[in-house]
């Protein structure tokens, strides 16, 4: 349905940890209606607007957020197929009532229950069963490795990434896979891209050497 195919790519484009938007609810951290702030231009505006291209999400706090003092991530339309924004527009006009509970959780099924961390993980295990894939190898984070990875290798400074998921450490680094991860084939680059990559790895091998030493 609309509601999980926005929190599975919701869960990857902002790299996105299961207690910000899935249940367990933690009340102090889960996505709610009002933290999903639509825009237009780069200017808020209504729900129902014409031209929406793209959303403010407001985290009010997170796993490194000790204070829960929380902090925003804008995320644009995309002509990709797993675009969040579009997702999210089509669930708005399949029910637009959903939106106007803004104290209700973002990632609420039409059961009234919200999508939990566990439902989440199975839907992900059933589709690497479809394909034919080892499906013990896929959970919940693999939606966040999933948007590191492919913000990595676009050739995104690592600290845009940490920024963007929240993260403040180098711990970041376990989250980077060269390749494609299941095929073990690395991804085709520019040169300009590997060379990027490389000077990633050599600063990554000094950050390893210094805190193993």
């Amino acid at each position: 349905g609309g509601t999980r195919r926005a929190a599975r790519y919701f869960g990857v484009l902002l790299c996105a940890r299961c207690s910000e938007y899935l249940a367990p609810i933690d009340d102090d951290k889960i996505l709610l209606v009002r933290d999903v702030m639509p825009m237009k231009g780069k200017q808020y505006c209504d729900w129902g607007d014409e031209g929406i291209d793209g959303f403010m999400i407001r985290f009010r706090g997170s796993k490194t957020d000790k204070y829960n003092e929380g902090c925003l991530r804008y995320v644009g339309i995309t002509d990709n197929s797993r675009c969040f924004v579009k997702a999210v527009l089509e669930w708005y006009k399949l029910d637009p009532e959903h939106f106007d509970e803004v104290a209700q959780p973002m990632f609420r099924l039409p059961s009234g229950k919200t999508f939990t961390r566990e439902a989440m993980q199975q839907d992900l295990r059933d589709a690497a069963t479809a394909l034919e894939i080892d499906a013990q190898r896929y959970g919940t984070h693999s939606l966040r490795i999933a948007g590191a990875t492919w913000m990595y290798q676009v050739g995104k400074d690592i600290e845009v990434i940490k920024r963007h998921g929240r993260w403040t450490s180098n711990v970041v680094h376990v989250y980077l896979w060269e390749g494609s991860g299941h095929a073990a084939t690395p991804t085709p680059r520019s040169p300009r891209l590997r060379a990027r990559a490389a000077r990633r790895r050599r600063r990554r091998d000094v950050h390893v050497t210094r805190t193993t030493s």
